[in-house]
Formats: C-alpha cells, sequence, structure tokens
C-alpha cells in the first residue's frame, strides 16, 4: 500500500523505505528542516509521526 503524502510530506522530504517488509519513513537533513542550530524543527517532528500513523493505519485495514 502506498504512502499517503499531504503536502507537507514533500515539503519535509519524507520518503518511505521498505526494503525489510516493514515500512520505515524517513527525512533527510537539511537546512530548511533546521529550528534551532543543529536541531530538527519540532513541526518537522511532528509531521513524521502524522504520517507514520497514517501509514500505520492504512497497513491495518
Amino acid at each position: 500500500m502506498s504512502l499517503i503524502k499531504p503536502p507537507y510530506a514533500d515539503v519535509i522530504g519524507a520518503r518511505r523505505n521498505n526494503a525489510t517488509g516493514e515500512p520505515i519513513l524517513t527525512i533527510k537533513w537539511r537546512p530548511e528542516i533546521e529550528g534551532r542550530k543543529g536541531f530538527v524543527h519540532g513541526g518537522v517532528i511532528a509531521g513524521l509521526l502524522e504520517l507514520a500513523c497514517y501509514e500505520a493505519l492504512t497497513n491495518e485495514f
């Protein structure tokens, strides 16, 4: 099943890696997703968590 992708998924660069048989969502570090110097912005982390929930639900049903 494919990843449900709201528009912000492309903005944060979320990708699905299913090489192991289980979905793994990743983001690649870029300056655009930085909040405080050296840290990922909290909104990016929250967005990735939301995508993970979408993915879990689509795999469950």
